[in-house]
């Protein structure tokens, strides 16, 4: 519910850097807006509903930029620093939590104290290139002689149509490989933390090697054993596997 007061916001780019800044311009259909509202989303990090959460800097506290003015008007611009969104999001359960991709939203608030409701052309989305520093693995992450990922490793996976297996294993086949691998390769399966968005060479990033590594499985080729394909953790390479990695992949 709300007024239908927006118009259009728009942001004057998309990809937010270090040391960059946008203007976000938020326009009202009418001129007597006193109050300009902008509010933060974490579009990774999703409800029960897969509604995005709000940013949280501060605990319990909703990240948002409030404009009040003495003269009322109909467009206000508000510039937001990468500094700004640099930072743990509180809200956030993940073990980097620096928001990276950001919806911000506008409210206008006319003399009379009217809020406006939520309309999808009064928001825009952007790209925060924070670089977060790779995770430590954890010594007791281990490939167990069942073939399973302790529990206490990390994995990186998508929120949203991806199904992963409940227990990330570690237990391809021998005749995938050029030698069998050890135990110390399946180990480091388990803590290739990217290795669940498409990373199978364990360098931390998914990206066309990784892909060359996938299609090279499914037909015939033999793997290095440092390398592992099955992306869900399923124990099988599948379309699943393809599924995760063309996601990682696309822009």
């Amino acid at each position: 519910r709300g007024e239908d007061y927006c118009q259009l916001a728009t942001a004057s780019k998309t990809t937010l850097g270090p040391a960059e800044s946008i203007d976000i311009v938020s326009t009202a259909k009418n001129s007597d807006i006193k109050s300009f509202v902008f509010k933060f989303f974490n579009l990774e990090n999703l409800d029960n509903e897969n509604k995005p959460k709000p940013i949280m800097f501060t605990a319990k506290t909703p990240y948002e930029i409030k404009k009040d003015l003495t003269v009322t008007t109909n467009t206000q611009t508000v510039t937001v620093n990468f500094a700004d969104l640099d930072k743990p999001d509180l809200n956030w359960d993940y073990y980097m939590p620096r928001p990276k991709k950001v919806k911000i939203e506008t409210y206008f608030i006319d003399i009379s104290g009217k809020l406006s409701k939520y309309d999808d052309k009064c928001k825009v989305e952007l790209w925060v290139n924070s670089v977060d520093p790779t995770p430590t693995p954890n010594s007791s992450c281990t490939c167990s002689t069942a073939g399973v990922c302790a529990n206490t490793c990390f994995f990186d996976k998508f929120t949203k149509d991806i199904t992963y297996s409940n227990s990330i294993k570690c237990n391809l086949g021998n005749d995938l490989f050029r030698s069998p691998p050890t135990a110390i390769d399946k180990t480091n399966w388990c803590q290739a933390y990217y290795r669940t968005k498409g990373d199978a060479n364990g360098d931390g990033r998914a990206n066309f090697i990784d892909y060359f590594y996938y299609v090279g499985a499914r037909y015939g080729a033999k793997l290095p054993p440092t390398v592992n394909v099955d992306f869900n953790g399923d124990g099988f390479i599948s379309s699943e596997d393809r599924k995760i990695l063309i996601k990682s992949l696309k822009p």
